[in-house]
């Protein structure tokens, strides 16, 4: 493998490593509850290019909203948590689909455990996702500005 090829993947894995373990930190400060998810939103939202990440971003944060209001239909309509989350998924793995926005499932299944193990729909609980889905995504962007270590140190 080439040198420049480690180089990249090394610089990659530690923009991964140093945004989710950032993110994680921040929220704890915050004293969000899942906390965690922060640091795993930024690691599926690194992507290969700045831009990239920039409309995946946007991305999450639209599918955000629709993934708040089908968990809190779904979620207290059916009795039995599996289902619900089976029919959560489905759905949303479809408009994303429909939408080509295929990428954003991974973070809305993340959201969608949330509200399914908390049974909370309450704004401040909506708002407390949010807040992970903003950190973790400002640091998969900021981390994406930073350049990659070329060969020459440019």
């Amino acid at each position: 493998m080439p040198e420049n090829r480690y180089r990249k993947i090394l610089s990659r894995s530690l923009k991964i490593a140093v945004g989710s373990s950032l993110a994680i930190f921040v929220a704890q400060l915050l004293e969000l509850q899942n906390a965690t998810a922060a640091g795993i939103i930024t690691l599926i939202t690194i992507v290969t290019t700045r831009h990239e990440t920039v409309q995946l971003s946007y991305r999450r944060v639209m599918t955000f909203f629709l993934s708040v209001v089908l968990a809190c239909v779904i979620f207290q309509v059916v009795p039995w948590a599996w289902i619900d989350y089976g029919i959560y998924i489905f759905v949303m793995a479809i408009i994303c689909q429909l939408l080509k926005w295929d990428t954003t499932v991974s973070l809305n299944a993340v959201i969608g455990t949330h509200f399914l193990v908390s049974q909370n729909f309450s704004l401040v609980f909506i708002l407390n996702e949010f807040a992970l889905v903003l950190i973790g995504i400002i640091f998969a962007i900021l981390l994406n500005l930073y350049p990659r270590v070329s060969k020459n140190g440019e």
